[in-house]
């Protein structure tokens, strides 16, 4: 009698555990098959289209473990773009057709040897131009001859549509109005800076001229000088 109470029991205790874990195992079956779910929501390879990927999870590339270029339809700012410092997008270089003076031609604008020969360029600042910052334009000059020195003066000019022209303190970039050009014939480079206004925005124009003082007695250079282009800078 006793041994046949035991088996009861122990069967009684075998429904109990059976009962208590099949509703938990079901629950786990259930998730198993619904694996494709996270939170409720759907999961999508990365390949899928932007369409079949709308509402769910998009899991990163197998090959890269990224996730699609087109997962977002704009990059909020960044420091760099393709790896480059946002500061080197804040130039432009202005081929020798997009300067102005008196004489040009194909081959470069001619700063003569005689009176106070000019070049000048105008420019629209860019969207990128930084408020605050002076703007450097540095100019790229032939000389045919030696090494010598040339006698500059550099103006800058700052204008906004419906304003006068307001000048700008401007400077060589070394001090004084002399540069040297190069040791043999060839390219030298002039660099002058314009301290822009606070108020000056992008869209606004800016004039910048650069005259040779040739009849100057520091001017040792002879012969004429070529503008060949110039790079802009903020």
């Amino acid at each position: 009698m006793i041994r046949d109470n035991a088996k009861l029991v122990l069967l009684a205790a075998t429904c109990l555990v059976i009962g208590l874990v099949a509703p938990a195992t079901a629950a786990a079956v259930k998730k198993a098959v619904n694996s494709d779910k996270v939170d409720g929501l759907h999961a999508v390879k990365s390949s899928a289209s932007v369409k079949k990927r709308r509402g769910k999870l998009v899991a990163t590339s197998r090959k890269t473990g990224r996730l699609p270029n087109n997962i977002i339809a704009q990059a909020p700012d960044s420091a760099r773009l393709g790896g480059v410092p946002a500061t080197a997008f804040r130039s432009l270089v202005l081929p020798a057709s997009a300067l102005h003076s008196a004489n040009e031609d194909f081959t470069g604008h001619p700063l003569a040897d005689a009176g106070v020969p000019s070049v000048s360029a105008v420019v629209p600042l860019p969207p990128t131009y930084v408020r605050g910052r002076p703007l450097t334009v540095a100019l790229d000059i032939f000389t045919p001859n030696v090494p010598c020195v040339v006698s500059l003066i550099a103006t800058t000019d700052h204008l906004r549509t419906g304003t006068s022209a307001e000048p700008v303190p401007t400077s060589l970039v070394g001090g004084g109005n002399l540069a040297a050009l190069p040791r043999s014939p060839g390219l030298g480079r002039v660099t002058v800076r314009a301290a822009l206004p606070a108020a000056a925005v992008p869209g606004d124009v800016v004039v910048v001229r650069l005259l040779r003082n040739a009849a100057a007695n520091l001017d040792a250079c002879t012969g004429t000088l070529l503008v060949m282009g110039a790079t802009l800078s903020w």
